[in-house]
């Protein structure tokens, strides 16, 4: 699941990133499969049959929330709370070129 989550942080706010790719996670995320059973839970409170799969996700709540058909994570306390856009296998390239190609 780590492997699925890439923060757009560096003082990237999802508002500043363009439209498209945000679309495009937002059609990617109930696909993805690490992500959808987390998507469908956070988006619909529709928890997954597996009683393993239910309970990470259970136990992870705290730190995901749905806003906007995307998924977001939370990281850090307080003044050190990060807000990361948790992003498909499939667009992770676009976010590496997003973050590195200026």
């Amino acid at each position: 699941m780590a492997a699925a989550l890439a923060g757009v942080q560096a003082g990237v706010s999802p508002l500043q990133v363009e439209r498209g790719f945000l679309d495009h996670v937002r059609e990617e995320l109930p696909r993805d499969p690490l992500l959808k059973d987390h998507f469908k839970y956070f988006a619909e409170g529709v928890l997954p049959q597996e009683a393993k799969k239910a309970k990470q996700i259970l136990l992870e709540e705290s730190v995901f929330e749905e806003r906007g058909g995307l998924l977001y994570r939370y990281e850090g306390r307080g003044t050190e709370r990060k807000e990361q856009l948790v992003v498909p296998e499939t667009c992770k390239k676009t976010v590496m070129v997003m973050n590195h190609d200026h």
